[in-house]
């Protein structure tokens, strides 16, 4: 059981996971402005972690490990694509964690590949799901100039997202995934002149389609001070300098009403160190009265949150990072390496023969939980 620290009166929640946006996004400017103004607006109104590190390098992985709690071990052997055993399988989301007695649970997704296995898969986690081509027919005329070869662009999706939301009576959750920030990083036409960097264009155009987004629930949503924000990336895209670190750090931004007017509560613990698995405890933290969870992440804005060792897979292997060393594990050919954490970054330079015991104990450690989280899903 998950219980709230304080009664915050929040009960809907809208989670964004927004296509590769990395944590050095957030805080970019480009001469004197910053390159996503209104999130970065909502990161100092709310509570921002920026020592938060994707579960995995690739959407499909990212997705299960946000939505589930668990680690996507089915990436190490197989397919960065979400397999059938997990697409069909049945877990602890937040949608399930709240249930659906008076609550209404959202899914719509604005890409067009794969489109029907993340709804299927989202459906099968309690979400009535609204994909690519729900959202085609939807837009109706409008749909050529509203899409691409990615599918959606952000600004139609969360348009739509927002009227799916404002359809109905009673409180709500909304997890919404966004395309247009993955190459070839184009953006619709738009009298407003974009960034140069076609690149840093797109992140600028999904700021502006949070920013709408937020203004119609206002507009048209009386339940908009009950409603809590939660804004991150799936993995990260864009980065501006070499650390090893960057190249893993997404943002985790939590904004709204009766949470800014409580933010100093939970300040000094935004520099806690997390990952998308604990995206649901913590957010189940911020509801009132308790809520069963059954996912390996931690609430992050809980009083005994603890430390533990943060998971990050990537095609074949995965990353433990844990007291200050990060373990390197590849399946293939059951190779570890034992790398120290110096100065906030990753030193490529293995010390198992220098601390063997560290490394035994951190690779029993990550194959427990990866197993575990395979074993979960069978």
């Amino acid at each position: 059981q998950v219980r709230a620290e304080d009664q915050l009166g929040i009960r809907n929640v809208v989670v964004l996971m927004a296509e590769g946006l990395s944590a050095a996004l957030i805080d970019h400017r480009v001469g004197s402005e910053y390159v996503m103004p209104y999130v970065h607006g909502l990161c100092e109104q709310g509570l921002c972690f920026r020592k938060m590190i994707q579960s995995f390098s690739a959407t499909d992985g990212s997705v299960f490990a946000i939505v589930t709690s668990l680690p996507a071990p089915f990436a190490l052997s197989r397919t960065a694509d979400l397999p059938a055993r997990e697409i069909n399988g049945l877990t602890g989301s937040l949608a399930r964690s709240i249930g659906a007695d008076g609550y209404r649970h959202y899914y719509v997704g604005g890409f067009r590949q794969r489109s029907a296995d993340f709804v299927t898969f989202m459906g099968n986690q309690g979400y009535q799901g609204f994909g690519y081509d729900d959202l085609r027919a939807r837009l109706g005329d409008r749909a050529g100039a509203d899409t691409n070869a990615l599918g959606v662009f952000d600004g139609p999706v969360l348009q739509e997202a927002a009227k799916i939301i404002l359809s109905g009576p009673g409180p709500f959750t909304a997890h919404m995934m966004t395309a247009t920030t993955h190459s070839p990083w184009t953006v619709p036409a738009s009298p407003t002149n974009p960034l140069a960097d076609k690149v840093l264009a797109t992140f600028q155009y999904l700021d502006r389609s949070v920013r709408d987004f937020v203004e119609v629930l206002r507009l048209h949503d009386p339940d908009l001070d009950h409603t809590l924000l939660v804004i991150t990336g799936d993995h990260t895209s864009h980065v501006f300098d070499s650390r090893s670190m960057e190249r893993l750090r997404v943002p985790l931004i939590f904004f709204g009403p009766r949470l800014a007017r409580a933010k100093d509560r939970w300040a000094s613990r935004q520099e806690r160190p997390g990952t998308h698995l604990d995206i649901v405890p913590t957010v189940l933290g911020l509801l009132d009265g308790e809520h069963l969870y059954s996912g390996m992440g931690r609430n992050l804005l809980g009083a005994d949150a603890g430390e533990g060792g943060l998971i990050s897979g990537t095609y074949g292997s995965f990353l433990y990072l844990k007291d200050r060393f990060a373990l390197r594990y590849t399946l293939r050919n059951d190779r570890s390496e034992l790398f120290r954490l110096r100065d906030g970054d990753i030193v490529f330079q293995d010390v198992s023969d220098k601390e063997p015991g560290t490394a035994a104990r951190l690779k029993r450690e990550l194959l427990a939980l990866s197993e575990t989280a395979d074993r979960l899903s069978r």
